[in-house]
């Protein structure tokens, strides 16, 4: 879903933001429960539990 159609310069201090016609809050919250549908199945297809806790960080080295 692309948020921004177009962003234009209207001064030296700001932009207008240009969003699609559709509302895009309105989309989400009309097809949330498709969405959420969409989202645990492709975490099923991956086979990865989102409860499951986060793999720790590697201790000492450099983070990049």
């Amino acid at each position: 879903m692309r948020m921004a159609s177009r962003i234009a310069c209207r001064s030296n201090c700001c932009a207008c933001i240009r969003l699609p016609p559709k509302d895009i809050l309105y989309d989400l919250a009309t097809r949330q429960d498709d969405l959420w549908r969409e989202y645990f199945g492709k975490l099923e297809t991956a086979g990865v539990n989102r409860d499951a806790p986060m793999a720790a960080k590697p201790s000492g080295g450099y983070c990049h």
